[in-house]
């Protein structure tokens, strides 16, 4: 079996946390971070070990090689050392450790993957900016032409040096794995850098693409495109210990020409936008290849895809083709954790299996320096005011979940009246203003359905260095299709509810 293309060495030496002993990691901690507008998109951070203060400087250690990366690595800053590289005019250049690792795997990835993978799509990316601005897509012979100039070599590294030099005059992107490269410099900086004793294992999340390092497993979840509601269940859920998780897909990002909405990501070989993958989930030993997999899996097809998948050790994958239809390698099927057990039985119909309640409400930016994202519980309550079940609750730290008053209270008197513990198996990371749809089918907390009646549906939002805010309506699933306005306040812009036929207007 052939080796991956590339290897960076940060995660193999995250396996010398395991010698941990026990009773160290009997006193590690989760901490958790949030934080947007990192690589233009939002971070997650999860750091195990005994003290908020080691945590926060891992925080530190992590957002400081992120910044130095991007610095190095980003095609939008004119100052970055790519840019300033790319208008050397071909000249032989001096460049750093990290842009030549990530220049190598780039071509590695290209050679592995026939061409699917290919920075001088960038070139195909400004061709349709400019074609839908026009409104018309590009002809054939003006694809034609640009695919001939596609082909590589793109750059030239001098054997054995640090010197590299460019061949190519075409605009290139190397954004098809630079943030995998970043996520897993940042974690080594995290398990290994000044300062890290006592740390035993991190999750670093940045834009959807993840990697889990050291003595920690982390459940994920593949979100399905085909679905709308942020709460809805994801298409699968996943193990993932001391391995990287990417996705990418159409369903993300993209544009529209006329009434045709176009991938975001293209074809080089066919010099237009990639069709035929809606979304492609691959693992891999570390984010950077995981990150590169992802990117290859959505232009290929998809048995060509899991066979290029399955000739490298420890990748494995999960593909939605355009019918709907899902494709998973053996090695996905074993690491899902979503699988019911043998002869589980489905709850029994219900007014749940013709309508469904769904809440649209938007979180807004408060005013101020120093926002921080809210935490945010919403939840359906029965005639009694007891909690039946939980529909969101995105939170960070543990111990603030007590701000969430009404949540938090209904929660113990549950855990109290002999229910399971619910905050380890349903709480998300905070998400940023924007957006959010959640719905409710029917169901309490263990899935089992509820009958018609009188219920109430509850919205509580709380923000450090921001206000407490709690929505609450009565409705009555007896009734016919509605509409519900919960109101608004300085957290959320709006919310409303709409009880309707199931699958309506998705």
């Amino acid at each position: 079996m052939p080796q991956l293309p590339t290897r960076p060495g940060a995660l193999a030496a995250g396996l010398l946390v395991l010698c941990v002993s026990a009773a160290r990691a009997q006193e590690a901690q989760d901490f958790a971070f949030a934080r947007e507008h990192v690589l233009g998109t939002n971070l997650r951070l999860v750091v195990r070990c005994g003290s908020l203060v080691a945590a926060e400087q891992a925080e530190a250690r992590a957002l400081a090689e992120i910044a130095r990366l991007e610095a190095l690595l980003s095609r939008h800053a004119e100052s970055s050392e790519l840019r300033r590289w790319q208008a050397s005019g071909g000249a032989e250049r001096e460049l750093s450790a990290d842009l030549l690792a990530v220049l190598r795997a780039s071509d590695r990835w290209e050679q592995a993957s026939d061409g699917a993978f290919n920075p001088a799509v960038q070139e195909l990316a400004l061709l349709w900016e400019r074609a839908a601005a026009n409104g018309k897509p590009p002809g054939l012979k003006e694809r034609t032409e640009l695919k001939k100039r596609l082909a590589p070599p793109h750059w030239e590294i001098a054997e054995g040096s640090s010197k590299a030099r460019l061949l190519s005059t075409n605009a290139l992107t190397l954004d098809g794995l630079a943030k995998g490269y970043v996520i897993d410099r940042a974690l080594e900086q995290v398990l290994h850098g000044a300062g890290a004793e006592g740390i035993t294992g991190a999750l670093l999340e940045i834009g959807g693409d993840l990697a889990v390092i050291g003595a920690m497993e982390s459940e994920v979840a593949i979100v399905d495109p085909q679905h709308k509601a942020d709460n809805e269940p994801p298409a699968f859920r996943v193990r993932v210990e001391g391995r990287a998780v990417a996705t990418s897909g159409d369903y993300q990002r993209g544009f529209r020409i006329g009434e045709r909405w176009y991938s975001q990501l293209f074809d080089p070989a066919k010099g237009k936008p990639a069709e035929g993958i809606r979304s492609a989930t691959a693992i891999a030993p570390n984010a950077t290849d995981a990150d590169a997999l992802a990117t290859i899996l959505c232009v290929l097809d998809a048995p060509r895809g899991l066979e290029l998948v399955r000739s490298f050790e420890g990748c494995e994958a999960a593909l939605l083709d355009a019918e709907g239809t899902w494709h998973q390698t053996s090695g996905f099927r074993a690491l899902r954790s979503d699988v019911p057990p043998p002869g589980a039985a489905a709850a029994d119909a219900s007014w749940s299996t013709r309508f469904e309640l769904a809440l649209e409400f938007e979180l807004v930016r408060g005013s101020g320096r120093g926002y921080r994202r809210p935490y945010v519980a919403a939840w359906i309550e029965d005639e009694s005011g007891a909690a039946v079940r939980t529909l969101c609750l995105w939170i960070e730290q543990r111990q603030w979940l007590r701000d969430l008053r009404r949540w938090t209270k209904l929660d113990r008197a549950r855990v109290a009246a002999g229910g399971a513990p619910l905050v380890d198996a349903i709480s998300r990371a905070t998400r940023a203003p924007g957006k959010y749809e959640l719905l409710w089918d029917g169901k309490d907390d263990q899935g089992n359905p509820l009958p018609g009646g009188r219920y109430h549906l509850c919205l509580e939002v709380v923000r450090e260095h921001g206000s407490y805010q709690i929505l609450r309506k009565c409705f009555d699933t007896s009734a016919e299709p509605f509409e519900l306005d919960l109101g608004s306040n300085d957290e959320v812009g709006s919310a409303i509810a709409r009880y309707r036929a199931r699958g309506a207007a998705r």
